[in-house]
């Protein structure tokens, strides 16, 4: 079960946090195009800038959160995909690392969010808007509290809190899109759990339908307003992992487009072709990557270089032995 619970908890927070209204203004979307290209350090510094310009924007707050924790994510190795893949043991084994003033600041932000959203709660207590962010809030105090603190029971409990949030959400506004990520991530991956798993799950108020869920993170793949590219990127991992080769490619081939810089993305439609069968798009693929990296193309130069090619070689390891088992995946497709 305590598998089943941090795989819970992290699928639910990795992908909702960056759902919530964004302030507008171009610091925010710049913020937000480093982010969706891993570019955690960038994103973290224009959130800051963003939030000295909304110090009273509880959504601020949440970004500087979610920029600090996602530069600590990244930095300590430990990806979104890694439980969509089923590495719990990974994530069992390994902490994210944060200095004693990223966690400060995470912590700050969160409850200066905090603060400003319950005080418009008190005045209004079905602001869908408040209720949203208290959603992603909880989401975040869950990541951290089972990703650095290892705390699997709080990071659970504070996922339930956070689909709380996100249903009310769902009831006082039924056309918010975006709210209904999380509440579809919780019911994919409880639907998924094991039925003695299952029933447990049940005990603390998480039900769950794979199939319901599967078709509600496609529905806000297209349409939400702000959780979309969470949603597209969530459902073409899903649909990789699970063999269904050209509704992966669909996405995986648009999320590139937009996001040019995301490294990961171009490796999983690398794989994603190979083993659809389309190898010469997977070879140039690899080819055109290599080639950015030897003009060190923005994204794809300096320190990130490195671990690129760390990546770049495991999934040119995973094409190879895709192929040499080709007749075994055809049968099993």
């Amino acid at each position: 079960m305590t598998s089943a619970c941090f795989k819970t908890a992290f699928l639910v927070t990795a992908f909702c946090s960056a759902a919530v209204a964004q302030p507008p203004d171009p610091l925010t979307a710049s913020a937000f195009d480093h982010f969706y290209n891993l570019e955690y350090k960038e994103a973290a510094a224009d959130f800051r800038a963003a939030r000295d310009l909304h110090p009273h924007s509880a959504d601020a707050w949440i970004y500087v959160a979610q920029g600090v924790f996602y530069t600590a994510m990244y930095d300590s190795g430990i990806t979104e995909a890694d439980l969509v893949n089923g590495q719990s043991s990974l994530v069992r084994t390994k902490r994210v690392t944060m200095t004693p003033r990223q966690e400060a600041e995470f912590n700050n932000a969160l409850d200066t969010a905090e603060s400003l959203e319950q005080q418009r709660l008190a005045a209004n207590p079905q602001d869908s808007s408040a209720l949203f962010g208290m959603g992603g809030i909880t989401a975040l105090r869950a990541s951290y509290a089972l990703l650095v603190k290892h705390a699997w029971f709080t990071a659970l409990r504070n996922t339930s809190q956070s689909r709380h949030y996100f249903e009310e959400v769902i009831r006082l506004d039924p056309s918010n899109c975006d709210a209904r990520l999380v509440p579809a991530i919780n019911e994919y991956v409880v639907g998924k759990l094991p039925p003695l798993a299952r029933f447990a799950a049940r005990a603390v108020g998480m039900t769950g339908n794979k199939e319901r869920g599967l078709l509600e993170i496609q529905h806000v793949a297209a349409c939400g307003r702000k959780a979309h590219v969470n949603a597209a990127m969530l459902a073409a991992e899903i649909a990789r992992r699970e063999n269904r080769l050209p509704e992966a490619i669909a996405y995986l081939e648009e999320l590139t487009a937009a996001y040019p810089r995301n490294f990961r993305l171009r490796l999983d439609l690398v794989t994603a072709y190979n083993r659809a069968g389309q190898h010469q798009k997977a070879d140039q693929s690899l080819q055109a990557l290599d080639a950015m990296l030897d003009r060190g193309s923005p994204g794809y130069s300096g320190e990130r270089a490195a671990r690129i090619r760390r990546e770049r070689d495991a999934a040119l390891r995973q094409v190879a032995g895709d192929r040499e088992n080709a007749p075994q995946l055809a049968a099993a497709g």
